[in-house]
């Protein structure tokens, strides 16, 4: 009868360890069909993009429209673009209207322009209403 709960005692034993080997087994087996898995997922792929900035000249008159005290561009929209490498040819006067004086578009980082011809044609685009009468 010893004889015989020694033989049930290791088998009981004996089970355990094979319960413990299944069970790493199906661990290791569910760790290499996640990572088998994750392969065979599409990746995102990540491709090198150039930022070729480009650079304009903006223009901004002075309004001559009767009444008009408003200006497309305030000193802070300024400092943005010339952050951004743009160039700001600002007429003198642009901003008096509108409570900005030239001094604070210049610290902005804007060239100040005495010419109404020059801010027209030195620069790429022209923003604001002006209607500009020039004698030929």
């Amino acid at each position: 009868m010893l004889h015989a709960c020694k033989t049930v005692e290791n088998l009981i034993e004996t089970d355990r360890e094979f319960k413990k080997y299944v069970s790493d087994l199906e661990t290791k087996f569910f760790r290499l069909m996640q990572s088998s898995l994750t392969q065979l997922i599409p990746q995102e792929e990540r491709l090198a993009v150039v930022t070729e900035q480009k650079s304009l000249k903006i223009g901004l008159p002075k309004e001559r429209i009767f009444q008009e005290r408003r200006i497309c561009l305030t000193p802070d929209d300024v400092a943005v673009l010339v952050a951004n490498g743009h160039q700001l040819l600002i007429e003198a006067g642009a901003g008096d209207e509108a409570n900005f004086s030239d001094k604070d578009y210049s610290e902005a980082g804007a060239e100040i322009i005495y010419d109404t011809r020059e801010v027209f044609f030195l620069s790429n685009s022209i923003k604001g209403e002006s209607r500009l009468r020039m004698k030929k």
